[in-house]
């Protein structure tokens, strides 16, 4: 072992050693040798071990094996050189990585007080650079540990996280990925505390003109989708007066021109308050206006800001629902003037956008989303925590107000038990764990994109009529695809990306191509006593397609609905065209003669004045899930439900039972017994 190693047998190592590293290691061949030199062989065996003082000792035992030598007079004497040499090389590298796992907290330049270190180890000058590059690149140790140092305590010494590339420390997958997705599962799983989804800075947000753009590109799309051809632009007039008649305030031809433009127009106090008040009309179902005058006040006054200026609608609603909010109580009593059930309908609507008409019975049978224990559980946590008496809300329980469970009963007769509680499923931001009290679910409104949904499809309906995309369960529900999905998402990203600006949103959905369609010349008041049915039903599908706009109706109450129903039934449909148009010919004196207290009123009273015509024929159902009920009397229940009624009025059953002597087929039974109780 004293013969010097030949100039190949060093430049071997060196290649080794700089395939290993990736770059041009530095010459230990003498360290290595010398190592070699000292260590006794102790058989077939390679152990590590630390000493007392902290030093590493290791023992490597070479197994002799024969060796051919180019020179026979070589053999002798080298025949155990390359297996002595590849295991001083295992050693060398074995003593590195063991330093470089220690020595956590050497600096990434080398300085002279680093060198005096590094030799405080126990390493050579010439190992400092090599043993300097692994203390940074080895990441298989998990806690650093501090390598002994007389002069570095163990606090002393900044422990930073290891970088590069970890060692594999035991036998590795097939498939690399399988081995990262492995360690992602050792984590522990720490569930994520509910935030506020943060919301773009106004700089970064994009211009309400090109998200109006968008939008009429989704629109055009769904159309096209539909293989429908959208009826004709409407007068900037017609138009206005249109929008007029929904706000309830004069609008201006200029203030329709562009998403900018009416957003401008709602800046004004008196134009937002028109806004927050038909918005607020629309989420209680009118129950805002049976409020007394002082709590309708202080209401809209909060509300308007949200149309009149930039504050975030949910943080205004988490603070009505959470009880702490000036006006809580007030939102509350708007929204239970007529109970608990109705309450928890408008709150599932509008704060989460679920239907929960149908769930209240059963479980969701068209969709999958709801069952009737969801339902049950979050009526159980508003009747616990709402204090209501005599059609007003005296307090709300922010924290929860009792642990009682919540009984019901379903459909085959037997009684359910729940715990109340908004469901996880309704909301994001949940887990796996449901809203307990109303502090935590104000907490779970905030940010979040249910919300946004509902606020997106309410503002909607306040403007068409109906939500965007509603229910399947609705009868007025557009055929859906997926570039109706995809305007639904634009708006409901940029709401949240606004911070929930309503007035923002409002001034998209006034400025889409809807807004400016048409009616339907079918479907016009002067001329629907003359269209075919076959024009009327393709007036009518526009209008669901929201490519055409629907003509306006008279609002009559139920009982002269079913007035002109019974009346109707068993003669001509040219007679019942004939009375259609005489009775909006009356309307429409009665309208004119009364003195008008509000623009909307001279706006209504200016407007042709029609009455929804009464079914004539029908060859289907008002909605194809009634085929899955049997007997005509439920499913006349069922469409009362959806009004929701909590039964059908006893004089719309004389005119079913009416229309059944008569012979009338099911289907017109059931369209004509909606055209008289829906809203």
């Amino acid at each position: 072992m004293n013969r010097k190693i030949s100039p190949h047998e060093e430049q071997a190592i060196d290649a080794m050693l700089a395939e290993l590293h990736g770059r041009p290691a530095p010459d230990l061949s003498q360290q290595i040798l010398r190592q070699l030199r000292e260590t006794p062989s102790q058989g077939d065996l390679c152990a590590e071990s630390l000493t007392s003082s902290g030093s590493l000792r290791v023992e490597v035992g070479a197994t002799r094996r024969r060796a051919v030598a180019e020179k026979p007079t070589a053999l002798v004497s080298w025949r155990n050189a390359p297996w002595k040499i590849a295991t001083a090389i295992a050693a060398a590298l074995l003593l590195m990585v063991w330093m470089g796992r220690d020595s956590t907290s050497v600096d990434t330049s080398l300085t002279a007080q680093d060198s005096n270190r590094t030799h405080s180890l126990g390493g050579e000058p010439g190992r400092t650079p090599l043993l300097h590059e692994l203390a940074h690149n080895n990441t298989a140790a998990t806690t650093p540990v501090t390598a002994p140092d007389s002069n570095v305590t163990s606090k002393s010494v900044e422990r930073k996280p290891l970088k590069g590339i970890p060692l594999a420390m035991k036998s590795s997958s097939e498939d690399p990925l399988d081995d990262i997705e492995q360690l992602k599962n050792e984590q522990p799983k720490i569930q994520a505390p509910v935030i506020k989804v943060p919301s773009i800075a106004p700089e970064n947000r994009k211009a309400v003109t090109l998200v109006a753009k968008e939008i009429d590109t989704n629109l055009h799309d769904y159309w096209s989708s539909l293989g429908i051809q959208a009826a004709q632009e409407a007068d900037v007039a017609e138009i206005a007066e249109r929008i007029s008649s929904v706000l309830g305030t004069e609008v201006p031809e200029q203030a329709i021109e562009s998403a900018t433009a009416f957003q401008s127009f709602l800046a004004k106090p008196e134009i937002a308050r028109g806004a927050a008040q038909k918005f607020m009309n629309v989420v209680t179902d009118g129950g805002f206006q049976k409020l007394d005058p002082e709590s309708q006040t202080s209401l809209l006054s909060e509300l308007a800001s949200c149309f009149g200026s930039e504050q975030p609608f949910d943080e205004t609603l988490a603070s009505w629902i959470s009880g702490d909010g000036p006006n809580s109580l007030h939102w509350y009593s708007a929204n239970a003037i007529d109970g608990i059930h109705p309450l928890a309908r408008r709150f599932a609507t509008l704060t989460m956008n679920v239907d929960v008409r149908c769930i209240k019975c059963h479980d969701s049978v068209i969709e999958s989303r709801g069952t009737q224990s969801e339902y049950w559980a979050f009526a159980g946590l508003l009747e616990r925590s709402v204090n209501r008496k005599n059609k007003k809300v005296l307090s709300v329980a922010t924290d929860r107000a009792s642990d009682d469970l919540v009984f019901f009963e379903t459909l085959d007769g037997r009684q359910k038990v729940v715990e109340p509680g908004v469901p996880a499923g309704w909301i994001a931001g949940s887990g796996d764990t449901a809203a307990m009290d109303l502090k935590q679910w104000s907490q779970r409104v905030l940010g979040s994109r249910e919300l946004a949904r509902g606020v997106v499809n309410s503002m909607w309906r306040m403007i068409h009529g109906r939500p965007l995309r509603g229910s399947v369960v609705d009868l007025s529900t557009p055929p859906h695809t997926e570039s109706l999905g995809s305007l639904e998402r634009r708006l409901v990203d940029d709401l949240i990306d606004s911070r929930f600006n309503l007035a923002r949103t409002l001034a998209l959905i006034v400025s889409t191509s809807t807004t400016r369609r048409s009616v339907p010349v079918a479907l016009r008041a002067d001329q629907i006593a003359m269209s075919s049915q076959a024009d009327i039903d393709h007036g009518n599908m526009l209008v669901g397609a929201f490519a055409a706009a629907a003509p306006q109706h008279a609002s009559l109450p139920v009982s002269k609905r079913v007035q002109f129903a019974n009346r109707s039934v068993g003669v001509s449909l040219d007679a019942i065209q004939k009375e259609t148009l005489l009775l909006a010919q009356t309307l429409d004196t009665t309208v004119s003669k009364t003195k008008s207290n509000s623009p909307g009123d001279a706006v209504t009273a200016r407007a042709d004045i029609t009455i929804e015509q009464f079914p004539g024929k029908a060859v289907a159902p008002p909605v194809q899930w009634l085929t899955l009920i049997d007997e005509l009397d439920e499913k006349v229940n069922h469409l009362a439900y959806l009004v929701p009624m909590q039964k059908v009025p006893k004089p719309v059953n004389e005119v079913v039972e009416k229309m059944v002597a008569e012979k009338n087929s099911e289907p017109l039974i059931l369209h004509r017994v909606w055209w008289m109780i829906h809203p």
